[in-house]
């Protein structure tokens, strides 16, 4: 990916979150808010094939084997947000009083 097409979907993403916010915050009259829908579905459809090949790219290299899956070698502790709740009603009950 060169930086010029990442440039170019960074752009064209942040036009398309414009057109949303002031479709979102304005009133925009009728004639406004149809050019604002129409421009926001072309740059919808631009980002949606970008990220598509990029997709595509990245499942490629995953089947070439230049990626790999993380796998983890720490394993999350069992039970570890276990929670006493009549400690925490008590608690409760205090705050309350």
């Amino acid at each position: 990916m060169t930086s010029a097409k990442k440039r170019d979907f960074e752009a064209e993403l942040r036009k398309l979150e414009d057109i949303v916010s002031a479709m979102e915050e304005g009133q925009p009259s009728l004639d406004e808010a149809l050019k604002l829908y129409e421009k926001g579905m072309e740059l919808s459809r631009f980002c949606l094939k970008y990220l598509t090949e990029a997709e595509t790219r990245v499942e490629a290299l995953n089947k070439k084997g230049a990626l790999k899956e993380f796998e983890s070698s720490v394993e999350p502790e069992e039970n570890s947000l276990d929670i006493d709740e009549e400690s925490m009603d008590e608690e409760e009950d205090e705050l309350l009083f």
